[in-house]
């Protein structure tokens, strides 16, 4: 009788340590994705910001020529 009430409680923690283990994977590829979403939007602002910048310098000159 022990030796399966022992049985059965390794056998529900083996369990739960394995949904952990699935839940925490499940967190990590949400986490890597919302990384990447971000680097992508950062880029998307600093190509933005160099345009602009590169648009400013080319306005200045063109003044500056004439």
């Amino acid at each position: 009788m022990t030796e399966y009430v022992l049985k059965k409680d390794f056998d529900s923690y083996k369990e739960s340590t394995e949904n952990k283990i699935v839940d925490i994977e499940l967190k990590q590829v949400s986490i890597e994705a919302n990384l990447k979403h971000m680097q992508n939007t950062l880029n998307v602002i600093l190509g933005a910001l160099v345009s602009g910048i590169g648009s400013i310098i080319v306005i200045l000159l063109t003044r500056g020529i004439k």
